[in-house]
């Protein structure tokens, strides 16, 4: 092993690194998101709270209101968080 590549250790920590980092950068948003509720004591849950955010339809009340202030990010152009929510599985949304 005298070539110049990288350990698989070193390459699995990396990888670990940079997963770690972007998961971390979709938890920001989701975390703004739930203080700026808290910072004007907007109430989180809403009548239907569960299955997967639809970011391209209109509000039609019955969603929580943190789902849909993360839809309005989205529609806002926060490509990174909507890049996440269109790639997602339903239990990571």
């Amino acid at each position: 092993m005298s070539d110049s590549s990288e350990d698989v250790a070193y390459q699995l920590s990396e990888q670990h690194c940079k997963a770690a980092l972007e998961n971390r950068e979709r938890l920001v948003h989701i975390v703004e998101t739930i203080l700026f509720c808290g910072r004007l004591r907007i109430a989180q849950c809403g009548h239907r709270d569960d299955g997967k955010l639809h970011f391209n339809s209109a509000i039609v009340g019955m969603e929580g209101n943190l789902h849909v202030l993360l839809a309005f990010r989205v529609q806002s152009g926060d490509v990174a968080f909507s890049h996440h929510f269109s790639k997602a599985s339903k239990k990571a949304t």
